[in-house]
């Protein structure tokens, strides 16, 4: 648009050159004529005539028509007014000086003519630019005076918005036809502009086109001086934001929606630097160190977890930093004053040219799932201990043997070192050691019972009893106190009972203090019972067969039979191991 301008300014400059000529030559014939006619009454007349049409030329014409005019009027005053007459030659000295004077102030007229034209020239084309920078601007542009005027309007306003020149004369019809019931406060805001003495944002303003869409504009202005009438001017721009503001909305919905879904997980999310320094965390992460959000982030694990477990922390972080692969690890965390375990997830966080900056991680608990793994696996070792156990048993000769198998059996999955096995007699007073030894009594060794029991216990007791330190005891029997003298402070006693009588026990010992926790004592407690209909059913009744068979030939062998079947029953008890 501004190059087709400039041609037009350019042949418009053409024209006009062709027709100054003219001018020239029109205006110089007619000072001749007047100076002709006038000289008889004013000799001198014809100079100031001359000067004239020189002015004349120059004014409506270029340079170039100016000096034609000095040189027709300087040709037609040597001819017709200096001596000789009807001569273009001058002959006196007055003459020649009177024409040099003459040619000169012409063409000082000519020069100031010029430089007048190609001011005004540069200033209409800086005009033009002006009004076409405005005009084919990509952003809306307004120009307004004081006293409401539009003075105008830019295309890109006019394709936005829908309203013409023609729909907003003035800034009044503009605020009622975009802001509708808020043109007051924005009019209000506009007439604030025109005290200007230096650009301001307005801000961002909701309007209405003329189609009924509304748009989100940001508008500046900026004073633009007076008009000619002494009007403030004042130049208003607007970016418009509809789509930016469209897809902030979008995007804070996006971030908000991700915020619940990291807040609401009961994972822990967390973002850690190059310095492993926390810089961003989710509730459970505070959570998990019992802290607040802001104590946490800026600080790194050796400021929050003890040292063993933050430097483990630390080279798996720096290893995926260094490597840049992420991986999934299993991490230790001390929270809530126990140790957790953690199945992480860390990957390398980068920067938009994929420099690692920094690591995310996520973290979930897994404490549970292990401790149900390890209680699986535990369960699982038994099973095969049980098997082959059964197989040991069933070759088995000897109550003896049957008690020392379960007791090899029990200590696969029991944390003692010591065990054993006693059958007592409270007629005679004694303990007969059935399996395993204590104080170096073994099998087929006999103790007296106040050794072995405290006082209190009786032939129809019937629980257990578990000593996390012997030490604590204010009776301790004497192979009970020697145990606690060896360095084996804990100890688990299970009682053998037969249709209510107590007939024995067994006994574990363990090198340190509280050594047998409540699935120890579970599992020692079955084994000291007999096996219900689901348990080891196959294995249970065969020893049970095998059982009643050496009890039966045992009957018909001794007077003392009655013993032998109290340490069957002992033996069928500790089989019956799940």
């Amino acid at each position: 648009m501004f190059m087709q301008a400039l041609k037009q300014n350019m042949l418009v400059e053409e024209r006009s050159w062709l027709l100054s000529y003219p001018i020239a030559v029109v205006t110089s014939l007619a000072a001749l004529l007047v100076s002709l006619v006038l000289s008889p009454l004013l000799p001198q007349s014809s100079l100031v005539l001359f000067l004239t049409a020189v002015v004349v030329s120059s004014w409506y014409g270029s340079r170039n028509v100016g000096m034609l005019a000095t040189l027709l009027c300087s040709l037609a005053s040597a001819y017709f007014f200096l001596a000789p007459i009807y001569s273009l030659a001058v002959a006196t000295v007055n003459g020649f000086l009177e024409l040099s004077l003459f040619v000169a102030v012409s063409l000082l007229i000519s020069g100031l003519s010029a430089a007048r034209q190609s001011t005004e020239s540069r200033l209409r084309q800086s005009e033009e630019r002006f009004r076409s920078a405005i005009s084919d601007a990509p952003i809306p542009i307004m120009l307004h005076a004081e006293d409401g005027q539009v003075v105008q309007i830019n295309r890109t306003w006019t394709e936005l918005t829908g309203y013409t020149p023609v729909d907003i004369p003035t800034i009044s019809a503009w605020t009622q036809k975009a802001y509708g019931e808020s043109q007051e406060l924005v009019r209000a805001d506009i007439d604030r502009l025109y005290s200007l003495d230096a650009r301001i944002a307005e801000g961002e303003y909701t309007i209405t086109t003329r189609s009924g869409e509304t748009r989100i504009w940001d508008f500046y202005s900026a004073p633009l001086g007076n008009l000619p009438d002494g009007r403030r001017l004042v130049i208003t721009t607007a970016i418009d934001i509809t789509e930016r503001k469209g897809a902030e909305i979008e995007l804070q919905e996006g971030t908000n929606l991700l915020q619940a879904v990291i807040e609401g997980t009961t994972d822990a999310v967390f973002v850690k630097d190059l310095q492993r320094r926390y810089k961003f965390i989710n509730a459970t992460t505070a959570q998990i160190f019992g802290r607040a959000k802001e104590e946490i982030i800026g600080c790194d694990d050796t400021e929050l977890l003890p040292f063993d477990l933050a430097t483990a922390l630390r080279d798996v972080d720096q290893r995926i930093m260094t490597t840049g692969r992420g991986e999934i690890v299993e991490e230790k965390v001390r929270s809530d004053g126990s140790i957790h375990i953690y199945l992480s997830t860390k990957d390398p966080y980068r920067d938009a040219v994929g420099n690692v900056i920094g690591l995310i991680g996520v973290a979930r608990d897994i404490t549970e799932r292990k401790q149900t793994e390890e209680a699986l696996s535990r369960s699982l070792q038994r099973l095969a201990a049980l098997q082959q156990i059964d197989r040991a048993i069933l070759r088995a000769e000897s109550t003896e043997e049957i008690a020392h198998a379960a007791l090899l059996r029990m200590h696969r999955v029991l944390p003692y070192v010591e065990a054993v096995v006693a059958l007592f007699n409270f007629e005679t007073g004694n303990a007969q050691i059935l399996a395993g030894t204590i104080d170096s009594v073994s099998k087929g060794e006999s103790v007296e019972l106040e050794q072995l029991i405290p006082t209190f216990v009786s032939r129809e007791s019937g629980g257990i009893r578990y000593v996390e330190d012997i030490a604590t005891l204010e009776e301790r029997p004497l192979l009970i106190e020697r145990q606690l003298v060896e360095g084996k402070p804990s100890f688990l006693a299970v009682p053998l009972v037969v249709e209510g009588d107590l007939i024995g026990e067994l006994s574990l010992f363990a090198n340190q203090t509280a050594a047998f926790n409540p699935e120890h004592q579970q599992i020692a407690i079955r084994s000291c019972k007999p096996a219900s209909s689901g348990d080891s059913a196959g294995s249970t009744t065969r020893t049970t067969a095998k059982l009643r068979c050496r009890t039966r030939t045992a009957s018909s062998r001794a007077n003392g039979c009655a013993e032998r079947i109290q340490c069957r029953y002992a033996s069928f008890y500790l089989l019956s191991f799940p």
